[in-house]
């Protein structure tokens, strides 16, 4: 019975620690499952923030396309006033530079 009794208590002090090295796998278990949360959760804010940056870049993009519209139609305008300038004040260049020609 001794035998017996002894063999029972080895078996129950296994189980024991069986038990506890279980329990300490599940304390880990949920530290783990929280990490995870939080870095699923970090995961989304990142994400969230990288939408939002690309639609920010495509609106900027967008706005440079336009604005670049913008300065080549004002190149063009500028170009049409220097030209209808230059067409006015060539003749007259001419006419002074015919002026000088007859007083001498």
């Amino acid at each position: 019975m001794d035998g017996e009794r002894r063999e029972i208590h080895e078996l129950h002090a296994s189980l024991k620690e069986r038990l506890s090295q279980i329990d300490q796998q599940l304390v880990q278990i949920k530290v783990t499952q929280k990490d995870v949360q939080s870095l699923q959760q970090t995961i989304q804010g990142i994400q969230d923030k990288l939408a939002f940056r690309e639609q920010q870049l495509k609106q900027g993009d967008d706005e440079r396309k336009e604005l670049t519209k913008e300065i080549q139609a004002l190149r063009e305008r500028l170009a049409k006033v220097e030209a209808t300038k230059e067409t006015r004040t060539a003749p007259g260049r001419t006419t002074s530079s015919s002026k000088t020609d007859e007083e001498k």
